[in-house]
């Protein structure tokens, strides 16, 4: 896996804000942010399959502190779907199957305990920190939703789901399975997270937007 550049099927744009990535979703959760493939010959495949025959873009890998999910045994994407099922949990505000989920990935478990300094992993110290981390990644999603009047919105284009909140607490820039666990698969994919590319270009993004100038098309 070569993490020189990304590559992504069509118009760099965030996807996955809460306006579109809802309770009912079955993907979607590995955070708000650019949707990528990380090798080129992917990318092309699968834009040869896309109606109007979109163009491929070479996208300048900004990601500095990436989650990278590994395959579990035998080449399968268990900690990805783990993962992508724990960001739909949040989303349904389902704090104990988020933290359940969660519990189980060790990149995130080894950040965790890394960051709050709460012992091995599997400790109950840790697994209270990580109900913390939790339960605040829900509430500044919601507070994102929330007008000034206090009413809550279902959901937002201007808002990321609570995963990033999660992410960008441990330090995390991007999501990037490894091939075997999904990464170069449609289904899951690669993000750039949302954050990550409003700092790039100094200024906040807005979901579903075409992101000009960011990349470039492939000749």
């Amino acid at each position: 896996m070569s993490l020189t550049n990304l590559f992504r099927v069509g118009k760099p744009r965030v996807t996955e804000t809460t306006n579109q990535f809802d309770c009912g979703r079955g993907t979607g959760g590995l955070g708000t942010g650019i949707y990528t493939y990380q090798d080129l010959n992917v990318a092309k495949e699968h834009a040869s399959h896309t109606k109007n025959k979109q163009k491929v873009y070479e996208l300048p890998n900004i990601c500095k502190n990436p989650l990278i999910l590994q395959e579990a045994k035998y080449g399968s994407e268990k900690y990805t779907e783990l993962f992508n099922k724990a960001g739909i949990s949040m989303r349904c505000e389902d704090v104990d199957s988020a933290i359940n989920r969660l519990s189980w990935i060790p990149e995130i478990m080894t950040a965790l305990s890394e960051k709050t300094n709460c012992g091995k992993s599997d400790s109950k110290e840790c697994a209270n920190e990580l109900e913390k981390v939790v339960i605040s990644s829900i509430q500044k999603e919601k507070d994102c939703r929330t007008d000034k009047t206090g009413k809550i919105g279902y959901g937002s284009k201007f808002c990321s789901q609570a995963m990033n909140h999660v992410l960008n607490d441990l330090g995390f820039d991007c999501v990037l399975p490894t091939d075997k666990a999904g990464g170069n698969k449609n289904y899951y994919g690669s993000v750039i997270l949302k954050e990550t590319v409003d700092k790039k270009l100094d200024r906040k993004t807005v979901g579903y937007e075409d992101i000009e100038h960011f990349g470039k098309q492939y000749k």
